[in-house]
Protein backbone atom coordinates (compact mmCIF):
# COMPACT_ATOMS: atom_id res chain seq x y z
CA UNK A 1 0.00 0.00 0.00
CA UNK A 2 2.90 2.40 0.78
CA UNK A 3 4.75 1.45 -2.24
CA UNK A 4 1.49 2.52 -4.58
CA UNK A 5 1.02 5.66 -2.83
CA UNK A 6 4.66 6.40 -3.39
CA UNK A 7 4.72 5.66 -6.82
CA UNK A 8 1.23 7.67 -7.59
CA UNK A 9 2.72 10.28 -5.67
CA UNK A 10 6.01 9.91 -8.01
CA UNK A 11 3.73 9.69 -11.52
CA UNK A 12 1.35 12.85 -10.68
CA UNK A 13 4.24 14.86 -10.08
CA UNK A 14 6.09 13.64 -13.14
CA UNK A 15 2.98 14.58 -15.35
CA UNK A 16 2.11 17.68 -13.36
CA UNK A 17 5.51 18.73 -14.50
CA UNK A 18 5.01 17.92 -17.71
CA UNK A 19 1.84 19.59 -17.88
CA UNK A 20 3.58 23.36 -16.56
CA UNK A 21 6.22 23.02 -19.43
CA UNK A 22 3.58 22.09 -22.35
CA UNK A 23 1.87 25.55 -20.64
CA UNK A 24 5.52 27.56 -21.27
CA UNK A 25 5.69 30.53 -23.58
CA UNK A 26 8.53 30.39 -25.52
CA UNK A 27 10.80 33.66 -25.77
CA UNK A 28 12.61 34.95 -28.90
CA UNK A 29 14.93 37.92 -29.51
CA UNK A 30 15.18 39.26 -32.53
CA UNK A 31 17.86 37.21 -33.66
CA UNK A 32 15.63 34.49 -32.77
CA UNK A 33 13.24 35.02 -35.03
CA UNK A 34 15.34 35.93 -37.98
CA UNK A 35 17.30 32.29 -37.81
CA UNK A 36 13.51 31.17 -37.69
CA UNK A 37 12.33 33.07 -40.81
CA UNK A 38 15.31 32.38 -42.91
CA UNK A 39 15.01 28.08 -42.74
CA UNK A 40 13.54 27.36 -46.14
CA UNK A 41 11.50 24.49 -45.98
CA UNK A 42 8.25 22.63 -47.83
CA UNK A 43 5.89 24.70 -45.05
CA UNK A 44 4.51 27.55 -45.11
CA UNK A 45 5.72 29.81 -42.07
CA UNK A 46 3.16 32.55 -40.79
CA UNK A 47 4.49 35.18 -38.45
CA UNK A 48 1.35 37.23 -36.79
CA UNK A 49 2.90 39.94 -34.78
CA UNK A 50 0.08 40.77 -32.25
CA UNK A 51 -0.19 41.74 -28.23
CA UNK A 52 -3.37 40.65 -25.85
CA UNK A 53 -4.02 44.41 -25.45
CA UNK A 54 -4.56 44.98 -28.83
CA UNK A 55 -8.02 44.55 -29.95
CA UNK A 56 -7.69 44.12 -33.76
CA UNK A 57 -5.35 41.73 -32.83
CA UNK A 58 -7.43 39.50 -30.90
CA UNK A 59 -10.20 39.39 -33.43
CA UNK A 60 -8.01 38.25 -36.01
CA UNK A 61 -6.79 35.52 -34.13
CA UNK A 62 -9.31 32.55 -34.88
CA UNK A 63 -8.82 33.64 -38.47
CA UNK A 64 -5.27 32.45 -38.12
CA UNK A 65 -6.37 29.17 -35.87
CA UNK A 66 -8.81 28.30 -38.75
CA UNK A 67 -6.04 29.06 -41.73
CA UNK A 68 -4.17 26.40 -39.73
CA UNK A 69 -7.01 23.60 -39.90
CA UNK A 70 -7.98 24.42 -43.54
CA UNK A 71 -4.75 25.30 -45.16
CA UNK A 72 -4.59 22.67 -47.60
CA UNK A 73 -2.22 23.53 -50.02
CA UNK A 74 1.10 22.61 -48.00
CA UNK A 75 2.06 22.10 -44.26
CA UNK A 76 1.53 25.09 -42.80
CA UNK A 77 3.29 26.25 -39.39
CA UNK A 78 1.46 29.49 -37.67
CA UNK A 79 3.67 31.63 -34.83
CA UNK A 80 1.69 34.02 -32.63
CA UNK A 81 4.73 36.74 -32.09
CA UNK A 82 3.49 38.32 -29.04
CA UNK A 83 4.54 42.04 -28.83
CA UNK A 84 3.18 42.75 -24.85
CA UNK A 85 4.94 44.54 -22.13
CA UNK A 86 7.39 42.39 -20.38
CA UNK A 87 4.68 42.30 -17.09
CA UNK A 88 2.67 40.39 -19.24
CA UNK A 89 5.34 37.53 -19.86
CA UNK A 90 4.61 34.89 -18.57
CA UNK A 91 1.49 35.22 -16.70
CA UNK A 92 -1.09 37.23 -18.86
CA UNK A 93 0.19 35.15 -21.77
CA UNK A 94 -0.69 32.13 -20.30
CA UNK A 95 -4.36 33.01 -19.39
CA UNK A 96 -4.50 34.73 -22.28
CA UNK A 97 -4.16 31.54 -24.48
CA UNK A 98 -6.04 29.24 -22.23
CA UNK A 99 -9.15 31.49 -22.38
CA UNK A 100 -8.87 32.08 -26.07
CA UNK A 101 -8.12 27.80 -26.48
CA UNK A 102 -5.38 29.09 -29.04
CA UNK A 103 -3.43 25.69 -30.41
CA UNK A 104 -0.75 27.37 -32.72
CA UNK A 105 2.56 28.20 -31.55
CA UNK A 106 3.01 31.50 -29.23
CA UNK A 107 5.71 33.23 -28.81
CA UNK A 108 7.04 35.87 -26.59
CA UNK A 109 9.07 38.14 -28.97
CA UNK A 110 11.32 40.31 -26.31
CA UNK A 111 12.83 42.60 -28.57
CA UNK A 112 13.97 45.79 -27.57
CA UNK A 113 15.27 48.40 -29.50
CA UNK A 114 11.75 48.27 -32.01
CA UNK A 115 13.50 51.16 -34.55
CA UNK A 116 16.19 48.56 -35.05
CA UNK A 117 14.42 45.31 -36.47
CA UNK A 118 11.08 46.96 -37.46
CA UNK A 119 12.20 47.77 -40.68
CA UNK A 120 14.00 44.49 -41.04
CA UNK A 121 10.82 42.97 -41.08
CA UNK A 122 9.76 45.04 -43.45
CA UNK A 123 11.43 48.81 -44.57
CA UNK A 124 7.37 49.93 -45.08
CA UNK A 125 6.43 48.91 -41.37
CA UNK A 126 5.74 51.02 -39.20
CA UNK A 127 5.50 49.00 -36.11
CA UNK A 128 1.59 49.22 -35.76
CA UNK A 129 0.20 45.95 -35.03
CA UNK A 130 -1.40 43.85 -36.15
CA UNK A 131 1.21 42.77 -39.22
CA UNK A 132 1.73 39.44 -40.48
CA UNK A 133 4.91 38.14 -41.86
CA UNK A 134 4.50 35.39 -44.72
CA UNK A 135 7.47 32.55 -45.86
CA UNK A 136 6.02 30.58 -48.82
CA UNK A 137 7.19 26.87 -49.22
CA UNK A 138 10.58 26.17 -51.07
CA UNK A 139 12.06 29.54 -52.37
CA UNK A 140 8.76 31.55 -52.49
CA UNK A 141 9.14 35.44 -51.83
CA UNK A 142 8.10 36.33 -48.26
CA UNK A 143 5.65 38.45 -48.32
CA UNK A 144 4.07 40.71 -45.86
CA UNK A 145 0.96 42.67 -44.73
CA UNK A 146 0.23 45.57 -41.99
CA UNK A 147 -3.20 45.72 -40.87
CA UNK A 148 -5.57 43.78 -39.56
CA UNK A 149 -7.91 40.90 -41.59
CA UNK A 150 -11.64 41.08 -41.53
CA UNK A 151 -12.57 37.22 -41.89
CA UNK A 152 -10.52 33.81 -42.27
CA UNK A 153 -11.52 34.31 -45.70
CA UNK A 154 -9.85 37.62 -46.93
CA UNK A 155 -6.68 35.94 -45.09
CA UNK A 156 -6.82 32.48 -46.86
CA UNK A 157 -7.32 34.71 -50.28
CA UNK A 158 -4.24 37.13 -49.18
CA UNK A 159 -2.10 33.99 -48.90
CA UNK A 160 -3.41 32.94 -51.91
CA UNK A 161 -2.76 35.53 -54.25
CA UNK A 162 0.69 35.86 -52.72
CA UNK A 163 1.96 32.39 -53.23
CA UNK A 164 0.64 32.53 -56.54
CA UNK A 165 0.97 35.94 -58.20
Amino acid sequence: MVLLRYYTTVFCILLSGLCLKAQEVPVWDFADFERQRQQRSDTLQVYNFWATWCAPCVKELPYFEALAKEWTQSPIRVWYLSLDFPKAYPERLLTFIKDKNLKQTVVWLNAAAENTWIPKVNPDWSGSIPATFVVPPGKGKPFFAAHAFDSKEELIHWIQQNINP
